[in-house]
């Protein structure tokens, strides 16, 4: 696909929507969902994102693409680097690369050492089955949840879709080195009628797509703003106001499937 930009709105604030300093410098683009994850279009000018707050997102951003469930989605849809090189991910103690040769194709990487702690992956190689992959919680569910919001928070900020006042909470979590839990979904069925915040632009919506991500809003009954991330096979929820986990009663009535993360929120989910 062609590169090009869409900025989502033209004008510079030149106030970090982050850390809300106007006195940092702003010398990079801020690409709302990461390059590495298909988006070479959807991005922020300078002056919205300062360099100390991107610095510090690119710090929990590259373990989330490397080390996590989204870092084995990424590997599936064969993104490349911003480097052109072919996507790799160590996820639940087994590598996993794409191969050049080979569309669409994923390898792994069976070291012994590292297969021994994979009890669910060693026996289907032992067997001789084909196997899934098995969606563990791990420490990198952190960063997942950083990652999640910044997405939401850049998107929602740019369209002005929020209370500023509303995400401080969000924001602090984003830029603090405590090691805190924020909670998210992994939604199994992806029933929902939402509307893509994409709509407007056919031709944005498209590009989405052919990317493998979509990106979704829903004021809930308590008021909260739930942000949605699709990508590849999966649907990602997090809550952008709080840790609140009212809205889940909400899902269960329709009874969609979901699991929980970090673990000590797995006793929220339902499957």
């Amino acid at each position: 696909m062609k590169s090009f930009s869409t900025n989502i709105k033209k004008e510079k604030p030149y106030k970090c929507i982050l850390c809300n300093s106007s006195n940092e410098y702003f010398t990079t683009i801020e690409h709302i969902v990461p390059h590495s994850l298909g988006n070479n279009f959807l991005t922020l000018d300078k002056g919205w994102v300062c360099d100390k707050c991107n610095n510090i997102c690119s710090g929990f951003e590259s373990r989330a693409l490397n080390n996590s469930s989204l870092s084995f989605q990424k590997v599936l849809m064969g993104h490349k680097t911003k480097k052109g090189k072919q996507p790799k991910a160590t996820y639940n103690h087994i590598e996993w690369f794409s191969e050049k040769t080979k569309k669409n194709s994923i390898s792994i990487d069976l070291n012994k050492k590292k297969l021994n702690k994979n009890p669910f992956i060693k026996y289907f190689v032992e067997n001789n089955t084909k196997a899934f992959i098995q969606l563990a919680h791990n420490k990198f569910d952190i960063d997942i949840s950083k990652l999640l919001l910044k997405i939401g928070i850049e998107m929602t900020c740019s369209l002005s879709l929020n209370n500023s006042d509303n995400i401080d909470n969000a924001k602090k979590f984003i830029l603090n080195n405590e090691n805190e839990s924020w909670p998210f979904l992994l939604i199994q069925d992806k029933g929902f009628q939402m509307k893509s915040l994409f709509g407007p632009s056919k031709f944005i919506h498209s590009h989405a797509l052919a990317s493998n991500f979509d990106i979704f809003i829903y004021e809930n009954q308590t008021d909260e703003l739930i942000f949605f991330f699709s990508y590849g096979y999966f649907l990602y929820a997090i809550n952008l106001y709080s840790k609140n986990l009212n809205w889940l009663e909400e899902l269960k009535n329709d009874n969609f499937k979901f699991v929980a993360f970090p673990i000590e929120f797995s006793k929220f989910s339902n499957t």
